[in-house]
């Protein structure tokens, strides 16, 4: 669709130059939604659970700048951030409480962006749940994102933790998968020539 709407400015535009009307170049801006994904794996059979891992979003970003003919990009910006519980194999009536954290730099200094509240690993299965995001989280994806503060680095590290009950066990260890889905909004920029009157 973003294609179609840039093609039809430049043909509009070749037209009107074919007819003896000026044109001048200008900027437009076009966002475009790109995701990355991960799905990591908890398995304990203590009450406590960690997990660390990272995003590089420059496949991505490169993708949709390729794909719709951005001259550069303006900025980037998370869109949202969902999380889906799959494959639960742990003890029925399982609750967990814990967060998940986002770092530009390292798994040090992480900063909560999701609270995961009481949630019941059996009645959330397999439901995307998009939550509310804290908004320091927010703040340090967007820095690192934006081409204009951070360059070429689109690495954003992750740490997911938190606790369960009722207890695990050797023989009822806690067990499941989460996949983690990471929206941004990439707004590209494209030149066109148009006619001025």
């Amino acid at each position: 669709m973003k294609k179609v709407i840039i093609y039809s400015i430049i043909l509009v535009s070749l037209w009107f130059m074919t007819i003896g009307m000026n044109c001048e170049t200008r900027q437009i801006e076009i966002p475009v939604l790109g995701t990355e994904n991960h799905l990591f794996e908890v398995e304990e059979t203590i009450s406590t659970y960690n997990d660390q891992f990272m995003m590089d979003f420059t496949d991505e970003i490169n993708r949709i700048k390729a794909d719709n003919s951005f001259d550069s990009i303006a900025v980037i910006l998370l869109q949202n951030i969902t999380y889906t519980i799959q494959d639960n194999q742990s003890a029925a009536g399982t609750i967990i409480n814990g967060s998940i954290d986002v770092s530009s730099t390292s798994y040090n200094a992480m900063t909560p962006i999701i609270a995961m509240t009481n949630i019941d690993l059996d009645s959330v299965e397999n439901v995307e749940i998009t939550p509310e995001l804290e908004q320091g989280g927010v703040n340090i994806i967007n820095v690192e994102l934006s081409p204009i503060i951070s360059g070429t680095d689109n690495t954003l590290y992750f740490s997911v933790h938190g606790t369960a009950t009722p207890a695990p066990s050797a023989a009822k260890p806690l067990k499941f998968k989460v996949l983690v889905k990471v929206y941004i909004n990439v707004i590209g920029i494209v030149k066109v020539d148009v006619p001025v009157m």
